[in-house]
């Protein structure tokens, strides 16, 4: 049985500029939440997992993996309550992708349109 291992490429912010031309932003406006799960043996299609925003979902000092804190120095992690209250009133639609990506771009698509 073959072992298939999945890399994580890690950028510091001035890398995405130098490397890719990207220019990171520094504020963002949500207008909806989309919640896509990829699951290969199945066909893409819209779903009601009545999944809402989760404190998992948020990066913070503490859960970033990059360097571990050995010397306790990172500040505490900020709450996200506000934030997640916030994003939960957003309208938002979860979702099923698989690895076809013109079946996977139009339920894409369509979840765009329903929720914008």
């Amino acid at each position: 049985m073959e072992v298939q291992r999945q890399g994580k490429p890690q950028f510091f912010p001035d890398q995405l500029h130098d490397w890719m031309g990207l220019v990171p932003a520094t504020e963002g406006k949500a207008a909806a939440l989309l919640f896509p799960t990829v699951t290969p043996d199945r066909e893409p299609t819209l779903t009601d997992s009545g999944r809402t925003v989760e404190p998992g979902d948020f990066f913070s000092a503490a859960t970033q993996d990059r360097y571990p804190d050995v010397f306790g120095l990172l500040p505490e992690p900020r709450p996200t309550d506000d934030l997640r209250a916030r994003l939960t009133q957003l309208p938002h639609q979860a979702l099923t992708l698989n690895h076809d990506s013109a079946a996977s771009t139009t339920v894409l698509e369509r979840a765009v349109s329903l929720v914008l």
